[in-house]
């Protein structure tokens, strides 16, 4: 699968070296709910979605990226990208991926780690408007939203995510290619080798084949 990326261009290669840069910051008096994801079964597109934020670099500045994902289809929903990792900066790529919902009568629970953007009042008053469950990690493990984990990955060391843009126009400009292929382009294992796209529509009633 790689290959066929990597033949069509679709794939930058990974950079050596890395910076850490925090964006979750979990030392807040925020109300904190358990781990529903650890259970759950999924069957079916917009029944659980996955937040959360990654940083991009901008002439050696930092920027954060705010993400939603299914977590059926791996389809990324919604995103937003702001000079600072707030609580308005989560708020804006939820309202997107809500408002790109195929399935508008589903309970969707929303996961996502404790940090202060995800458990402060403003993100919290969304998600109550958007009568969505929460669900947040119980721990600083990584694993606790490894599909997050892995799509920001993908994002950063397949689609050039992770290099340092000369403008926020340049950087704008490969977040919505890179989230485009990801979605339309890139097969997945996990979806029956169908893309997060595909994988997130429900065909009902297929008609039968002579």
């Amino acid at each position: 699968m790689r290959s066929r990326l990597n033949d069509h261009g679709l794939l930058f290669k990974p950079r050596t070296g890395r910076r850490f840069v925090k964006t979750t910051d979990s030392n807040h008096r925020f109300k904190l709910y358990p781990n529903l994801l650890r259970t759950a079964i999924i069957t079916a597109p917009e029944q659980y979605w996955l937040a959360d934020v990654t940083f991009i670099r901008i002439q050696g500045q930092f920027y954060y990226l705010a993400l939603v994902c299914d977590a059926y289809s791996r389809k990324i929903m919604g995103w937003d990208m702001q000079d600072k990792n707030t609580g308005q900066l989560a708020c804006k790529a939820l309202i997107m991926a809500h408002a790109n919902r195929l399935y508008i009568h589903n309970t969707i629970t929303h996961h996502s780690d404790r940090g202060s953007q995800y458990c402060g009042g403003l993100y919290r008053i969304l998600l109550h408007k958007l009568q969505m469950k929460v669900s947040t990690t119980e721990s600083g493990d990584p694993r606790e939203n490894a599909i997050m984990e892995r799509t920001i990955r993908t994002l950063k060391y397949e689609y050039g995510l992770k290099q340092n843009f000369q403008s926020l126009n340049q950087a704008l400009q490969q977040i919505e290619y890179a989230i485009d292929v990801y979605n339309h382009l890139r097969i997945h294992y996990s979806c029956k080798l169908k893309t997060p796209a595909m994988q997130h529509i429900i065909v009902k009633n297929p008609p039968l084949l002579v």
